[in-house]
């Protein structure tokens, strides 16, 4: 990986795995650090690759949209200060999950089950610290007809969160420092 200025000095490179065996992204987060997920997690670096932290998303989430067309184009503050990860799941009792997986064999994979997330969490962090600046959590009943969407997004000044959720829209005022979680 290398980087440049538009006039081709360069700032700095390093080596990554290769794409066949890890799905490499990188994004600039700020004047001198890169946003990258790959072989070896998603973390902030450095232009040298030199990492700065290694982020923990939510289990089961991956922070980076494989999908750019997402709402939430670029989930971090204008500064690169602070990283939005908007994660939805599923969650649902074992029988109810072994009886949709046996209708499922029973009919072949036709049986159509709408298979919908009932979970929702956003969670706001300090790309400097790594500490938690805003963590929230929902759950819903399921065949409420909710549907989920990437919903959420993070101020340009990294001072607020969003989210919209059926007809409201809720705004908070993220900590100006953020605390470390134990």
């Amino acid at each position: 990986m290398r980087t440049e200025t538009l006039e081709g000095r360069v700032l700095g490179s390093f080596s990554v795995g290769p794409d066949w065996k890890c799905n490499n992204k990188v994004e600039i987060l700020s004047d001198d650090r890169l946003y990258l997920s790959g072989c070896k997690g998603e973390r902030i670096v450095d232009f040298n690759g030199k990492q700065q932290l290694k982020l923990r998303p939510p289990k089961g989430c991956c922070r980076y949209y494989s999908n750019r067309l997402s709402a939430n184009l670029f989930p971090w503050s204008a500064n690169g200060s602070r990283l939005l990860f908007d994660h939805t799941s599923r969650r649902v009792s074992v029988l109810r999950n072994v009886g949709e997986n046996a209708l499922e064999v029973a009919l072949l994979g036709n049986a159509g089950l709408e298979l919908r997330n009932n979970r929702q969490e956003v969670r706001v962090v300090d790309t400097v610290t790594g500490a938690s600046c805003f963590d929230w959590r929902r759950s819903f009943p399921m065949g409420d007809g909710l549907h989920f969407f990437r919903v959420a997004s993070v101020s340009p000044s990294g001072e607020f969160v969003a989210m919209a959720a059926e007809k409201t829209l809720a705004i908070y005022r993220l900590p100006a420092i953020c605390q470390i979680q134990h």
